[in-house]
C-alpha cells in the first residue's frame, strides 16, 4: 500500500489528426485536459469490461417475478426483443421489451410510466430499459419483426 497519488505511466496511440482535433475540443467543452478525458474514458472503459450482461433467462426470470403486479395495471403481454432475445452480444447495457395491453384495462400514460418503473426497478441498476408497443416494436427495424426476434416473458 503507498501513500499520496498512484504512479503514473506514458501511453502512446497514433489516431487520425481528425480524432485528435475532436478529442481536444470535447475536452475543452468539458473543461478538462486532455490527459484527464484520457483517463476518465479509459477508466470507464476498462470498468464496463468487468461488467456482466445478464442473459435473457435471467432477464425473463427477474419480469416474470412481477407478472401478477404488471397484469393488475392492465399489461397483458410483455415480449423481451433486440439482441438479447436473439442470443447475440450486444453494445450496451440495455434491455428491449415490447408490451401488449389489455384493451379493457384503459390504461392512461401514467399507468404505462409506473409499468416501466417496475420493470426497471426490477433489473439490476445498469440496465437502460427500452419499452414499446407491441405493434410499433413488430413494424420498427430495430426491434422484433418475427418470432425468432422475440421471447413471450408472459
Amino acid at each position: 500500500m503507498t501513500d499520496g497519488p498512484e504512479k503514473t505511466a506514458f501511453l502512446s496511440a497514433r489516431v487520425p489528426v481528425s480524432l485528435r482535433n475532436r478529442f481536444k475540443a470535447v475536452a475543452a467543452q468539458r473543461g478538462l485536459k486532455v490527459q484527464e478525458l484520457l483517463n476518465e474514458l479509459l477508466t470507464n472503459y476498462t470498468e464496463g469490461l468487468n461488467r456482466r450482461e445478464p442473459s435473457a433467462t435471467e432477464v425473463i426470470h427477474l419480469l416474470r417475478a412481477q407478472k401478477e403486479r404488471l397484469m393488475r395495471l392492465g399489461l397483458l403481454h410483455l415480449y423481451l426483443t433486440g439482441p438479447l432475445a436473439r442470443g447475440e452480444p450486444s453494445t450496451g447495457q440495455e434491455v428491449n421489451l415490447s408490451y401488449e395491453l389489455d384493451p379493457q384495462a384503459g390504461l392512461s400514460l401514467l399507468s404505462i410510466g409506473r409499468v416501466g418503473d417496475i420493470i426497471t426497478a426490477s433489473l439490476p441498476d445498469d440496465l437502460r430499459v427500452t419499452l414499446v408497443p407491441r405493434k410499433k416494436a413488430v413494424s420498427a427495424a430495430t426491434y422484433a419483426s418475427s418470432a425468432d426476434d422475440e421471447i413471450r416473458v408472459f
